[in-house]
């Protein structure tokens, strides 16, 4: 006697893996985005004051790209406290794992300081021989 039920289990297992197959071809990777200034940056870390929820704190890995707002590669030493950035991560296995460091850098102000005028002043005294 020859028993069907194998031939069925595999039938409904192709069966689920066909219907399930286009659910995974269009399944995305969701970039997260987050904004705010640099409190301390470290070679595995980078610790981010947002305006809203305070700071957080992101790992990034070596196929991490830090980039400029025109999109030149910096390097993580040049980077300051201070300067503002939008970290683009991924969750992987409930972590971020960042992928780009955008950053912005700090405005600085200059105030121009009065020129310096010197001024010298000569006095010449003579005087007459006496008689």
């Amino acid at each position: 006697m020859y028993n069907i039920l194998p031939h069925r289990i595999a039938q409904a297992a192709a069966a689920v893996a066909l219907a399930c197959s286009p659910l995974l071809a269009f399944a995305q990777e969701t970039v997260i985005t987050t904004t705010g200034t640099i409190s301390s940056l470290t070679p595995t870390e980078v610790v981010v004051t947002r305006s809203a929820g305070g700071p957080a704190t992101y790992r990034y890995t070596k196929t991490t790209t830090f980039v400029d707002a025109d999109g030149r590669t910096v390097t993580y030493e040049s980077i300051k406290p201070g300067d503002t950035t939008t970290v683009y991560y991924t969750m992987v296995d409930g972590q971020p794992v960042v992928g780009k460091v955008l950053v912005t850098r700090k405005k600085t102000t200059t105030t121009e300081s009065p020129a310096v005028v010197e001024e010298t002043t000569t006095t010449t005294t003579t005087t007459s021989p006496r008689k």
